[in-house]
Formats: structure tokens, sequence, C-alpha cells
């Protein structure tokens, strides 16, 4: 994903926090230009898949409906998307296919992990 301006990367704040508190806790997060970092504590029933994909899913969309952003992103996606290397008719996404996840093991895991997310655009 490549934060191409203030607007998507609102957006992408705008999905995490619409259902904070009701799927997950937000717990700290930052947006840099070609990647993200958050971490979140979800809820009984909700699935971290079914989470991110509803995020990638919202800003993508946002995104593909505005010409002047997916303009932006023109060029940066070739190959992210599954259907594009299967030869497949080609889809506009922004994001990578997969995501990086961990679990928190403890309380030391859970203090360095916020350090890293928040010191990460230093």
């Amino acid at each position: 994903m490549f934060a191409k301006g203030p607007e998507v990367a609102e957006k992408v704040i705008g999905a995490w926090n619409h259902f904070d508190g009701v799927k997950y806790d937000l717990i700290a997060y930052v947006v840099m230009p070609n990647h993200v970092h958050l971490l979140i504590k979800t809820y009984y029933g909700f699935t971290l898949g079914e989470i991110v994909r509803s995020w990638k899913l919202f800003v993508n969309n946002f995104v593909a409906k505005n010409e002047s952003l997916r303009m932006k992103f023109e060029g940066h996606t070739k190959g992210a998307c599954a259907a594009q290397e299967s030869g497949a008719p080609k889809k506009f996404t922004i994001w990578q296919r997969e995501y990086w996840d961990r679990f928190i093991r403890d309380e030391n895991h859970f203090n360095k992990s916020i350090e890293y997310i928040f010191s990460n655009p230093v």
C-alpha cells in the first residue's frame, strides 16, 4: 500500500477508527508512505482476517472511485493482486494480498510492539 497523500492516510485511519470499540480495541498505529503498522485487540466473534479484509476493501474502493488518487497509484500496484499474477483480468488494488500478524506473548512484547510502532517513522 502506498499512502499517496493525506486523504488516503486519513481514510486508512478512519477505517481503523470506525469499528474501534465494536470489533476490536485500536491500541497503536502509524501510516507510512508504503506500509502501515497497528496494534489491535480483537473481540470474540471477529476474526483478524475479516477485519483486515474490510479495512482494505473500504480504502481500496475509496481510491478506485477517485480518479486523481487512482492515477497516483497506477504503476505502483503491479503484482499486488493475485488476479494479475494468474493472468486473469487486472483488478485495481493498492494492497498486497497478505499481511503480517503477530500474537502478543506478554506485557514486555506488548510494550516493545507499541514502542516499535511509534518509533517507525523515525
